[in-house]
């Protein structure tokens, strides 16, 4: 399966290129960069820490779509919009695993869906999609009394805040308490302490730590040192869920085969 990777001089980009050197039936076909990044016209290869490929990083988007059967998008809401868009005039499929973008930005995914194969999550763990639907069976059983907080930690390279993992689980608690989002389609969250009890049972709880070079935790529990994604707490009583990632882009794999078959946008 032929590749092409935007973003190829980042962290997440850098990661995708040596797994897909290190897989037999994949090949890297294009990259590119944004235009001001220092890697453009450098070999992917030398800049990902492996030996030269041939493949060198341009700062064209377009030419992501030439070659490659898929493109995987880890960059910037901007650019995975038009990537989106280049996806659905070229019916090349695409994966997008880019946070922060608005609901503005997610309609034009969604409406790319409707021309190519496009996966859109904020997270592409099994293991946090288990969580999520975990997070709203709890959510939804325990509910007078109980207070609920997501706590989220990552590197400090980590440009959206709050993630878009913790806000897929603040989702899911939300639908199982019943709660709306507010009118910009994102979760309205707080800090309890500022939240009277009696309106505790609308509010999902979130901080955000950006520290050093961990990678993605999520956490729930009682007490305050907590780092990691959701807590359910209750006149001193824990109910604890926990999620830590740490790098297995080959799950990225279980994507690539799904969009061999005709699919449409998936949101989680």
């Amino acid at each position: 399966m032929k590749i092409a990777i935007p973003g190829a001089g980042g962290r997440m980009g850098g990661m995708l290129i040596r797994e897909i050197a290190a897989a037999e039936d994949l090949q890297l076909v294009a990259t590119t960069d944004r235009p001001d990044s220092p890697a453009i016209g450098e070999d992917a290869g030398l800049v990902a820490g492996l030996r030269e490929n041939g493949v060198i990083i341009g700062d064209d988007p377009a030419a992501l779509f030439d070659q490659a059967d898929v493109v995987i998008d880890f960059s910037s809401p901007a650019a995975s919009c038009a990537h989106a868009e280049l996806a659905a005039k070229s019916g090349v499929a695409l994966v997008v695993g880019t946070t922060g973008l608005t609901p503005e930005d997610e309609a034009v995914l969604q409406r790319a869906g409707e021309k190519a194969a496009l996966v859109y999550c904020a997270n592409t763990s099994v293991g946090v999609t288990l969580l999520g639907q975990i997070v709203e069976q709890v959510a939804a059983q325990l509910t007078d009394g109980w207070d609920i907080e997501i706590v989220e930690a990552h590197h400090h390279h980590k440009v959206d805040a709050p993630s878009g993992t913790a806000l897929a689980l603040g989702r899911a608690a939300a639908r199982g308490r019943g709660v709306e989002h507010d009118k910009s389609g994102q979760l309205t969250v707080s800090h309890h302490c500022a939240v009277p009890r009696r309106h505790r049972l609308s509010v999902v709880g979130l901080r955000n730590v950006r520290l050093g070079e961990r990678h993605g935790q999520g956490a729930a529990s009682d007490d305050d040192e907590c780092v990691g994604p959701k807590r359910f707490t209750s006149h001193g009583r824990a109910f604890l869920t926990n999620h830590c990632a740490f790098p297995r882009p080959r799950r990225l794999i279980l994507l690539l085969c799904l969009l061999l078959r005709p699919l449409r946008l998936g949101h989680r």
